[in-house]
C-alpha cells in the first residue's frame, strides 16, 4: 500500500522541519500544501535543498495546486485541490509527463472528470474519517465508479489517517492512504510515526 505524506503548512520553517521528517522516514511520495502566506520562492528553495536527498529515496515530490509553480521547479506533479482552473488547463499547462491529481468529493465528480488525463483521484475527508462516516461512504461509492472504468486512476484516500482506520479505507476501495503530521499524537515522534504507518502497511 502506497503512503503519501502531505506537508501542510503555513510557515516556512515548519514546511523544511516536515519535509525533513518525511524524507529521513524514507518516504517516497510527498507532497507540498502550503498556505499562500508561503510564497513560491520559499517553497522553490526548499525543493531545491532536498532534492538530492528525494531522488536517493526514489521519492515523488508533488506541489498542492500551484501547477506553474510545480512546472517551473521541476517537481513530479500537482495535485489541484482547487476548482477554479479546469483540468484540461493545468494539464496543457504541464504538458504530458507530470503526475496529476485531482481532489473529488462523490462519484458524480469523477464522472465530469471522464476524459480528462488524471493521474490519480483524491478523497479528503476535511474532519477525518472518523468523524465524517459519509466520507467514507463516499470512498466506496468512488472505488465503483472508477472500477467501472469511469475513469482510470487510483484512489487516494486522506484525512485523520492513521493505523486505526487504515484498514477500514483500504477495504472500502482506497488504493493508496495519505497522511499528515497528525499521525505523531505525541507531537515529539514524527519521523517514527511516518515510518511505522508506512512499514505496517507495506
Amino acid at each position: 500500500m502506497l503512503t503519501q505524506y502531505i506537508l501542510k503548512t503555513s510557515d516556512t520553517q515548519d514546511m523544511r522541519r516536515q519535509m525533513r521528517h518525511a524524507v529521513d522516514a524514507g518516504c517516497q511520495w510527498i507532497e507540498i500544501k502550503a498556505h499562500s502566506s508561503v510564497s513560491d520562492a520559499d517553497i522553490s528553495a526548499t525543493v531545491e535543498d532536498f532534492r538530492t536527498e528525494l531522488a536517493g529515496n526514489n521519492a515523488v515530490l508533488i506541489i498542492a495546486d500551484r501547477y506553474e509553480l510545480a512546472r517551473d521547479i521541476k517537481a513530479d506533479g500537482v495535485h489541484m485541490y482547487s476548482r477554479d482552473t479546469p483540468v484540461s488547463k493545468v494539464r496543457l499547462a504541464l504538458e504530458a509527463w507530470p503526475i496529476l491529481g485531482v481532489s473529488v468529493r462523490n462519484a458524480d465528480d469523477v464522472a465530469m472528470l471522464r476524459g480528462h488525463d488524471v493521474d490519480y483521484i483524491f478523497r479528503e475527508a476535511e474532519g477525518g474519517f472518523d468523524a465524517d462516516t459519509a466520507a467514507a461512504d463516499d470512498v466506496t461509492a468512488i472505488a465503483a465508479a472508477l472500477n467501472e472504468k469511469v475513469i482510470e486512476a487510483p484512489l487516494v484516500a486522506a484525512g485523520g489517517i492513521g493505523l486505526h482506520n487504515a484498514m477500514k479505507l483500504i477495504e472500502a476501495g482506497a488504493n493508496a492512504l495519505a497522511i499528515d503530521a497528525s499521525i505523531d499524537s505525541s507531537g515529539s515522534r514524527l519521523t517514527e510515526s511516518i515510518r511505522e504507518f508506512i512499514n505496517k502497511l507495506s
